[in-house]
């Protein structure tokens, strides 16, 4: 239809089988018909339509990225927690970011850059090809957090009903949220009673697991924006460790070889928690986490706390290291003094 004539556009667009006359106003319908017939571009000329690569010349480009996109999408494209880091969108499907580069976003501020010639777009494009992905490591450790409590990780206020998801009969335990992850899915990612774990999902691709988090089942709020299902997701498919290899299921104890070293525990816990693990009054000592609920504790140490300072050391600690806390823990006091 390009270059056809707007009566000959609407004909189409407003008949029978399309049926936007009933939902378009007669300025929409002009301006529908004027894009199919003026503003498409021969796409092919542009993109390689193998391998998806801009044909374009992504140098001299970072000052217009910088001028024009990064106010929004930041210096590297990944500032807008609502859409994918840009590098990835143009990389995964160029279609649609040269589209909406013309044309704009829908029911959005970003702007039409047709005031560009079309090389100039096509370049930028190019450059924006290069931009980095999400980094892999702060998708995990911010995961983590969110699988523990999400809701206080994006200061959100949970629903006051039970998850459409959780299990007929069971209570609740006090303080928490039938909402948050863990608590159908457990500390150790296996899962509880009636509901599967998590462990299964190791290594699927982290939009196929974002496709699970929206169904009916989940039903997450649209509250966790797309970062915040992509951590999540993530955690899920790379950030899960097999605990059994930090504690032995039989005596709830860390699997520690040797003797365990406290400098770790006195370097990166003590500021905070104090030598005792029972400073911070807001939490149980450290040594009744570490005791009654090791997962928990050992999660907690891998990926912090949600919605505060505390360091995820997943990345940080090796195994050894992370066990050695984890027995210093499980000898602290059980409460406080």
């Amino acid at each position: 239809m390009a270059g056809a004539s707007k009566e000959a556009i609407l004909e189409v667009v407003a008949g029978e089988k399309h049926g936007y006359a009933e939902v378009f106003d007669e300025e929409a319908l002009d301006d529908i018909a004027a894009f199919v017939s003026a503003g498409q571009i021969d796409m092919e000329n542009h993109i390689n339509l193998i391998t998806r690569r801009i044909k374009g010349d992504p140098s001299g480009s970072a000052a217009v990225f910088s001028t024009v996109c990064s106010s929004c999408h930041g210096n590297d494209g990944t500032a807008m927690a609502e859409i994918p880091p840009i590098g990835d969108e143009v990389r995964l499907d160029p279609w649609k970011a040269l589209h909406k580069m013309l044309n704009g976003h829908p029911g959005d501020e970003m702007p039409a850059l047709r005031v560009f010639d079309l090389q100039t777009v096509v370049n930028l494009l190019a450059y924006q090809q290069t931009l980095p992905s999400a980094d892999v490591l702060s998708s995990i450790l911010r995961g983590g957090k969110l699988y523990d409590d999400w809701g206080r990780e994006i200061n959100y206020r949970y629903p006051d009903s039970l998850h459409p998801a959780y299990p007929e009969g069971r209570t609740v335990p006090p303080g928490t949220s039938s909402w948050r992850c863990v608590e159908c899915h457990g500390w150790d990612y296996k899962g509880t009673a009636g509901v599967k774990g998590i462990t299964r999902m190791v290594g699927a691709h982290p939009a196929m697991i974002m496709r699970t988090l929206r169904d009916e089942q989940h039903a997450l709020p649209k509250a966790l924006k797309y970062r915040d299902l992509w951590d999540l997701a993530t955690f899920v498919s790379r950030g899960q460790v097999d605990m059994g290899e930090y504690i032995d299921q039989g005596t709830l104890r860390a699997r520690t070889t040797g003797e365990v070293d406290h400098a770790y525990f006195s370097a990166l816990c003590a500021s905070c928690h104090g030598e005792n693990g029972t400073d911070i009054r807001t939490m149980p000592a450290m040594g009744r986490v570490a005791k009654d609920n090791p997962w928990k504790a050992l999660h907690k140490i891998l990926h912090g706390h949600p919605g505060e300072y505390m360091p995820a050391w997943q990345v940080a600690l090796s195994p050894k290291a992370v066990k050695d806390i984890l027995a210093k823990m499980q000898k602290l006091p059980l409460r406080r003094r």
